[in-house]
């Protein structure tokens, strides 16, 4: 019971400084709210925080995930992701990082991520895959709405 209130504290604390940093800078189009399968077979809820251009295609993305099934786990972690140049409908990303996964076995993962910035009508939203290094059959499928 512990470790659930400890979860659910970090991501509320996590989405406190989401918002009150999002308010105080332009919005990059690239933060953003998602549900998702961890493993393809756990659901999670999750958020990602743009934390700022390294190079005119390379960002610095921040993401902070909460697996709800079974005994929650949160995973917090940081990538560089390469934007693609924009095509017509979608914009295309490639990156990797490391994170810090905590609850039972807390550990510190690696992972490669993929992904498509688009709009539905005027939605603008997300997909991504994300391959954990630390057990290459674990992949995240997100889908997400980006805050504009």
């Amino acid at each position: 019971m512990k470790t659930k209130i400890t979860l659910i504290s970090i991501i509320l604390l996590l989405i406190s400084c989401q918002i009150s940093f999002a308010q105080s800078r332009r919005s990059s189009g690239n933060d953003g709210a998602k549900f998702g399968f961890f493993d393809m077979r756990e659901p999670a809820l999750g958020l990602r925080l743009n934390l700022g251009h390294v190079s005119p295609h390379l960002r610095a993305q921040f993401d902070g995930d909460l697996i709800l099934s079974g005994q929650p786990r949160a995973i917090l972690d940081v990538s560089l992701r390469y934007m693609f140049e924009r095509q017509r409908y979608t914009q295309p990303y490639v990156g990797g990082g490391l994170g810090a996964a905590l609850g039972d076995d807390n550990s510190i993962p690696a992972h490669l991520v993929g992904g498509f910035n688009f709009t539905i009508d005027t939605l603008p939203v997300f997909v991504e895959m994300k391959i954990h290094l630390s057990r290459p059959d674990a992949v995240s499928l997100w889908f997400g709405y980006r805050f504009q």
